[in-house]
């Protein structure tokens, strides 16, 4: 009877027993509490650990504030502002190539390097600023631009991973002075500029060499082709092109066999000028050539003194000809007079 009593007193209270709140432990430091607890200082006991900040990419240094995810699991949002080491210019990852000095109305390629991303980029910008007349310098060295500057263009590159990320991007010069060019980098999304390197380009006035263009005509030359057509040479006075169109609306073709053409007074060359349809063929030329000694061979082989009664040309022995000399009479064969001038070197 007794030992059914003590079990019956047993199973009485042991829901309550189980539905008591868990135990609290006392802690002098996190050591002291379970992998899921930490130590609060007020009250010296373990207590649920709150989330902690892991970046997102791993590795980012310097968190100042951080959004832990909704489950607080182990992959945690990162920082919003200081990611990569304390903003613009954190790192020092990045350059950008740039030639130092081109001539006004020059195309302009900047290439932006960067090694040992801290992760995978989101995206780059690459902004350009140009002077605000001519001979201003212009070299900000933020996105922002200076007072001095004007903004030509602001691009965004996507981003990728890799070791180095390689970028390029490019742009007119237009007036002489100088030109500033900032790329920046975004390592993580919503994070703002990590990194930037910048690059500043001079332009000048370069001079003017001679110069030609032809109108609806067709240009051909075993070797180099070369017009270096000036920055200055504008619409509507001027039409920067060699081959202008004709009458019916088109240029020439402009055909060279050598390894260069250049159609452009700047320090770089470029096919946009050589006309309105682009006509450029690199080509070599095998057929006749149209000089003196083709067009000589055309004509009689006679000398009229010498036989008149066949195909034969007037021989003019004079230091000088005009249209009298061209009057004067002749032996016509065929409907036609032939003429030509010897000695003098000719």
């Amino acid at each position: 009877m007794k030992t059914f009593l003590l079990l019956f007193l047993f199973l009485l209270f042991l829901p309550f027993y189980l539905l008591r709140p868990s135990a609290v432990l006392a802690c002098d430091s996190n050591a002291d509490c379970p992998p899921d607890q930490v130590c609060d200082s007020g009250s010296r006991t373990c207590v649920p650990a709150p989330c902690t900040c892991n970046c997102d990419p791993p590795g980012c240094p310097g968190c100042s504030s951080c959004v832990p995810d909704a489950s607080c699991s182990s992959n945690r949002a990162c920082c919003t502002s200081t990611c990569g080491g304390g903003g613009v210019g954190g790192n020092n990852h990045m350059s950008v190539s740039a030639p130092s000095l081109v001539c006004a109305g020059d195309s302009v390629t900047t290439t932006m390097t960067i090694r040992d991303p801290d992760g995978g980029s989101f995206q780059f910008g690459v902004f350009t600023f140009g002077p605000v007349a001519p001979g201003v310098g212009c070299q900000t060295s933020s996105h922002n631009g200076g007072s001095n500057c004007t903004r030509i263009a602001m691009r965004y590159h996507g981003g990728g991973l890799g070791n180095p990320i390689v970028r390029s991007d490019g742009f007119t010069t237009t007036i002489r002075g100088y030109y500033s060019v900032v790329w920046e980098e975004e390592e993580c999304d919503s994070c703002g500029w990590d990194e930037s390197a910048s690059a500043q380009i001079r332009a000048i006035d370069c001079p003017v060499s001679a110069w030609w263009q032809v109108k609806d005509a067709d240009i051909t030359t075993n070797g180099n082709i070369s017009s270096k057509i000036p920055s200055g040479c504008t619409l509507p006075g001027c039409n920067p092109v060699f081959g202008l169109d004709g009458l019916g609306g088109f240029p020439g073709v402009v055909a060279y066999g050598g390894d260069s053409f250049s159609f452009s007074g700047t320090m770089s060359s470029g096919a946009n000028q050589v006309s309105s349809k682009n006509w450029l063929a690199n080509a070599s030329y095998l057929g006749k050539t149209y000089g003196y000694v083709y067009f000589s061979k055309l004509g009689p082989k006679v000398d009229c003194q010498d036989d008149a009664t066949k195909l034969c040309f007037n021989l003019l022995l004079l230091p000088s000809i005009n249209g009298g000399d061209l009057n004067s009479g002749g032996a016509p064969h065929r409907g036609y007079v032939w003429y030509k001038r010897g000695g003098f070197g000719n």
